[in-house]
C-alpha cells in the first residue's frame, strides 16, 4: 500500500534499539570528550558542590549540665543564697525584723530603688514615693501607694496601722503574711508584758505544746485529730514564740486566744479520758498524792527543768530539791537539760 506510515518496515534494524548510548557518544564526540564523561560520576558532581552553611549546633551535654553551687547552701543565712531573687526575699525577710529608716533620694542617686527600674525621681522628674517597709524611694510605676502591714512595727510597736509600700513590698508582705517567720522572744521579749492578748496566748501556746507530746504518742486517729485541727498552723504547737504576721493580726482581734482555747480542751478532754495518755503522767514525789498530774497542768504544777519531772506547785519550793535529780545522781545517770519529754518515765 502506499503512502505514508509510522510503522517501522520490518526489513530494517531499529537503530533505536540497537545503539548503546555508548557508540552514540562514539559518533557525536571524540576519544578524549568521550573518556572525560564516562569518568564523571554522581559522587564526583555531589563532591564538586560546596555544601551549605549548617548552624551552629550546641553539644547535648550542655543542655544536661548542671551547674554546683560554689559551697553549701545555709538557709538560715540569706547572705550566702546566690540566686537574685532569693538574695532579694532574704534580704526582705530580714527587713520584716527591723524598723525601716528613710534613705532618702540623694543616697539612691535620684533613682528609683527598683533595681530593674532605674528611673529618675525627685528634681524635675517628680518626687518620688516612699515605701514605709524598707524606707527606699520609687518611682509612681513601681509605687502605687499600695498598703500593708509592717511586721516590725506590730513587733515594736504593736501598730496593726496598714502603710504604704511599693508594689514588690506589697507582693512580699501579701505572700508571706501567713509565713512563721517573726520571732518575737527574739526580737521583742517586752512585748508579752506589755501586751496582755500576746501573754495569754503565750500561755494557752505552752500548754498546747505540752499537750501534743500526749497526743503524738497516743492513736494515729488522736494524732490526725489533732493535726486536722491545727493545720496548716502547725508552728503554733512546735515553736511557742514563732508567729506569722496574719497570727499576730489575729492577736490583737482576740480570734488567736479563742482557737487556742478551743484546741486546748479538745486534747483535754482526749487526754482525761484516754487511758493510755494517763498512765503518762506524774506522781509528785514529794507529797506522795496518788493522783497523776500534767505540766500542762500550769496553773497548779511546776516541772523540773533538769529531769522534766512534774510537782505540784505548792509542794516544789526553791529550798525543796528535785527527788527525781538526787535519786538519778545517786544512781549515777545524767539526763541532759534539753531532754523535751512532757511525760513520766516509771523506769527512771
Amino acid at each position: 500500500m502506499d503512502g505514508w506510515t509510522s510503522v517501522p518496515c520490518p526489513h530494517e534494524p531499529d537503530h533505536n534499539l540497537e545503539e548503546s548510548y555508548e557508540s552514540m557518544l562514539h559518533k557525536y564526540c571524540d576519544e578524549q570528550q568521550v573518556s572525560k564523561t564516562m569518568k564523571v560520576t554522581v559522587q564526583d558532581i555531589l563532591d564538586g558542590l560546596e555544601p551549605p552553611p549548617s548552624p551552629p549546633v550546641q553539644k547535648a551535654e550542655s543542655f544536661l549540665k548542671v551547674e554546683e553551687p560554689e559551697d553549701e547552701l545555709d538557709f538560715g543565712d540569706y547572705e550566702v543564697i546566690r540566686s537574685p531573687c532569693q538574695e532579694l526575699d532574704g534580704s526582705r525577710v530580714e527587713q520584716m525584723k527591723i524598723l525601716s529608716q528613710p534613705k532618702g533620694m540623694q543616697a539612691q542617686n535620684f533613682t528609683c530603688a527598683q533595681p530593674d527600674c532605674m528611673k529618675g525621681i525627685g528634681h524635675f522628674h517628680g518626687p518620688g514615693r516612699l515605701c514605709d517597709f524598707d524606707g527606699k524611694s520609687y518611682c509612681n510605676t513601681c509605687h502605687e501607694n499600695q498598703t500593708a502591714y509592717i511586721p516590725a512595727e506590730i513587733v515594736y510597736n504593736w501598730d496593726f496601722k496598714k502603710k504604704r509600700v511599693c508594689k514588690a513590698s506589697y507582693e512580699f508582705l501579701q505572700n508571706n503574711i501567713d509565713q512563721p517567720l517573726l520571732d518575737v522572744e527574739e526580737m521583742y521579749s517586752g512585748l508579752y508584758t506589755k501586751v496582755v492578748e500576746l501573754n495569754a496566748v503565750k500561755v494557752l501556746r505552752i500548754k498546747l505544746t505540752s499537750l501534743r507530746s500526749y497526743m503524738f504518742t497516743c492513736s494515729e486517729a488522736t494524732v490526725r485529730m489533732l493535726r486536722d485541727k491545727v493545720w496548716p498552723r502547725e508552728h503554733l504547737y512546735n515553736k511557742i514564740h514563732i508567729y506569722s504576721v496574719n497570727d499576730l493580726v489575729e492577736v490583737k482581734s482576740g480570734r488567736m486566744q479563742k482557737f487556742l482555747q478551743e484546741v486546748v480542751d479538745l486534747c483535754l478532754a482526749h487526754v482525761y479520758s484516754c487511758g493510755l495518755c494517763v498512765l503518762k503522767g506524774f506522781i509528785c514525789e514529794i507529797c506522795k498524792d496518788s493522783k497523776p498530774i500534767f505540766p500542762f497542768e500550769t496553773e497548779s504544777t511546776v516541772k523540773c527543768q533538769k529531769c522534766k519531772a512534774v510537782y505540784h506547785m505548792k509542794c516544789k519550793r526553791e529550798s525543796v530539791p528535785c527527788p527525781k535529780c538526787l535519786r538519778l545522781a545517786k544512781r549515777g545517770k545524767k539526763i541532759s537539760d534539753t531532754l523535751d519529754e512532757d511525760y513520766a518515765y516509771p523506769h527512771l
